[in-house]
């Protein structure tokens, strides 16, 4: 005789997959649920619901470019007091829906993003532009030289038949 999987077991097992669905789409964004009030159709429309939901943050931030796209609106967020870049949301136009914009500015944002739960992140700015700059440079001279040292090798060893 054939066993049965347990009923009571298979509605566990559903509602289990359905709650972990539901916190995997909400760490998208702490506004997904909130925020899915109506259709977006306007620039305006999806400044405003962006600085709703940078006043729920309570951080000093405010919306320093929106752009327009076939199904979203792109919003750029910068620091009030610096003026610095802070992170990207996206206002889907169907729902309102406002969450964090996909890739770096989740994983490698270590002050608003995903990684500032870890404890050694900074957000202090190592290198000032024309330190950035130097060190460019100088890495430039450096493979520059690498490139022609490594052909001229090559050309050596080529000429002498190894």
């Amino acid at each position: 005789m054939q066993k049965r999987f347990p009923l009571a077991a298979l509605s566990v097992l559903l509602v289990g997959l359905i709650v972990i669905a539901g916190i995997i789409l909400s760490s998208f964004s702490s506004a997904s649920i909130f925020f899915t009030v109506r259709t977006v159709n306007s620039v305006e429309q999806a400044k405003d619901l962006a600085d709703q939901y940078l006043s729920r943050l309570n951080l000093e931030l405010e919306v320093r470019e929106i752009m327009e796209f076939s199904n979203h609106f792109y919003v750029i967020v910068q620091e009030k007091s610096t003026g610095i870049n802070a992170f990207e949301l996206l206002v889907d136009k169907r729902t309102g829906t406002i969450f964090s914009e996909p890739g770096p500015n989740m994983m490698w944002n270590t002050k608003y993003g995903h990684m500032r739960r870890v404890s050694n992140a900074t957000t202090a700015m190592p290198l000032n532009g024309q330190e950035a700059s130097e060190y460019a440079q100088r890495w430039r001279r450096q493979k520059s030289f690498m490139d022609t040292t490594q052909s001229t090798s090559q050309k050596m060893a080529k000429q002498s038949g190894c």
